[in-house]
């Protein structure tokens, strides 16, 4: 007779989830992302909200735009919030909750696109900087004055 104790049964049982999360588990060349299939399996508004998403973040004219929209909204909110539908929202505790709360998410948007955008102009003005200065120290000129 084998004596089982409850932590023999407990470590089999994980060996088991583990061997099964690694036959389920994606590798890098075939996840479900990289799968051409698998976009036409998604509903058609993610496929619509992906691609835009990424035209928005990656264009710093739209990008810019979209924070101006977007802060713009805030502040409509904040204003109607503040003044005119103060009474009614008060008198609907879940409504005014809500309502404070998606004028904060979209605060909280506009804030995060603008740190992004400081980050892609910051990462880009270093580019050009080492552009810059490879360029100019190929060309041969040196001078006593360098660029900082």
């Amino acid at each position: 007779m084998i004596l089982i104790s409850p932590f023999d049964e407990l470590e089999q049982d994980q060996e088991q989830e583990q061997d099964q999360e690694q036959e389920q588990e994606p590798t890098l060349f075939n996840s479900q992302l990289d799968q051409s299939d698998s976009i036409l399996q998604r509903p058609a508004v993610f496929r619509f909200i992906i691609p835009a998403t990424k035209g928005l973040i990656r264009e710093q004219t739209t990008r810019r735009s979209a924070m101006f929209a977007v802060m713009l909204g805030a502040l409509v909110m904040l204003f109607l919030g503040a003044t005119f539908l103060d009474g009614w929202l008060r008198e609907h505790p879940v409504l005014f909750i809500l309502f404070w709360l998606t004028c904060g998410w979209v605060t909280l948007t506009a804030l995060l696109l603008a740190f992004y955008d400081l980050l892609m102009v910051r990462a880009a003005a270093r580019r050009e900087r080492r552009r810059l200065l490879t360029e100019h120290f190929k060309s041969g000129k040196s001078t006593d004055e360098t660029p900082r």
